[in-house]
């Protein structure tokens, strides 16, 4: 296989592969968005779910994946929704979002508690939680870890008076409550489940602050059961706009392409292989490059004719040239075509100084081989330069 045919090769598989994965992708998409119940959407996307819940009951919502977002924060009467925060945000950006809600902004948000010992935003917010080494209390019925073993870590939690006295089931992670607050921690609400507190309610300034224990909130696959939506839609009773922000969810790029485009690591796959044994192929010892062979006149001659006589198989050009050829003898010599064709023959001849088989050759002779090709084409060409140098001496 020659170099620019491996390239042809491995240009065509990542077109097709480009095209089948763009294909499937956006085939999958378009066909769970369009033909998929709600709780199918929500297990595909379940911000995308939330953010058209919010759109149908008139709450204008966004969901975003962009970060920058908190960079220029929105009206104060808004809604944001941040997704796993964590806590490497700048002091400035901290005390931007803390200005912003005590302006009067809700801010929801799910922290990840795990093995963190600060959370500036919360501290900054007022709301101070604690480790489990900083808590010297042992910890009540209602705050007991239950057995992983024997629990569903997707266990409905009824939480009582969320909300000016309504009550809701939520689904939260059963071993994932949120840790002990600080004596200082007051003028809060702290919402409890069978196994611990999951919602905790501040009003900071005019604003409100509200945090989750753990993200089944909006990712566990029955989001569309049970009272997620009427939890979203008290989250954003009020509001001018909800915003989403979930982009630390995401899977690796690594994920995505495992998952969505199957077609595109398969031709990476056989584009490498096959690249490998293009290498291999290539080493080892260098030899010195071949000599070039020499080439004479007559072979390229040759080489023209057969490529002459391949495209002009009926020799309708060499017909045509004679043709040509006679009219221009004929009309440098007066009384050739009242001639027989023999004496035509011998006259030609006696003009050229060539013998009267050459003459038949380049005139009458019928052509056949390549190499009669050439032959004939160079006989014509005599007789016409030959012609040509008898009108010249004839008009001196």
């Amino acid at each position: 296989m020659d170099k620019k045919t491996l390239q042809t090769l491995i240009v065509s598989a990542l077109v097709v592969g480009v095209a089948l994965s763009l294909f499937f992708l956006l085939f999958e998409k378009v066909e769970k968005q369009v033909f998929s119940p709600g709780s199918a959407k929500a297990r595909q996307n379940p911000f995308l779910a939330a953010v058209r819940c919010l759109d149908k009951a008139g709450i204008p919502a966004s969901g975003s994946r962009q970060r920058d977002f908190l960079n220029r924060l929105p009206a104060v009467r808004d809604l944001i929704f941040i997704h796993r925060p964590g806590s490497n945000y700048p002091e400035s950006r901290i005390k931007n979002i803390a200005a912003w809600v005590e302006g009067g902004g809700t801010l929801a948000i799910h922290h990840d508690f795990s093995g963190q010992a600060t959370y500036p935003l919360l501290d900054e917010l007022g709301l101070k939680f604690l480790t489990q080494e900083q808590d010297q209390k042992p910890p009540g019925d209602n705050t007991k870890i239950p057995n992983k073993d024997t629990c569903n870590c997707t266990e409905e939690e009824t939480l009582e008076d969320v909300f000016r006295g309504e009550k809701m089931t939520l689904a939260f992670d059963a071993g994932r409550g949120l840790p002990p607050l600080a004596p200082s921690s007051t003028a809060l609400t702290l919402f409890r489940g069978k196994y611990g507190a999951h919602v905790v309610v501040r009003s900071v300034g005019e604003g409100t602050l509200v945090v989750l224990s753990d993200d089944r909130f909006l990712t566990n696959t029955r989001i569309g059961d049970n009272d997620h939506a009427f939890f979203l839609l008290k989250l954003g009773d009020g509001r001018d706009h909800a915003w989403i922000l979930y982009n630390s969810v995401m899977p690796s790029i690594f994920s995505l392409v495992l998952k969505k485009m199957p077609m595109m690591v398969l031709s990476l796959t056989v584009l490498t292989i096959f690249a490998f044994f293009y290498l291999t192929r290539r080493i080892g010892p260098i030899y010195p490059p071949k000599a070039p062979a020499g080439r004479n006149i007559m072979e390229h001659l040759l080489a023209a004719g057969h490529f002459v006589r391949k495209n002009d198989k009926n020799s309708r050009q060499i017909t045509r040239s004679r043709k040509v050829l006679e009219k221009k003898i004929a009309a440098r010599y007066l009384y050739f075509s009242k001639k027989s064709r023999p004496e035509q023959m011998e006259l030609v001849s006696k003009w050229t100084q060539m013998t009267v088989q050459d003459v038949r050759t380049a005139l009458d002779y019928p052509v056949t081989t390549p190499a009669a090709y050439i032959r004939t084409a160079m006989l014509m060409k005599k007789i016409r330069d030959a012609i040509a140098a008898n009108h010249k001496q004839t008009e001196r």
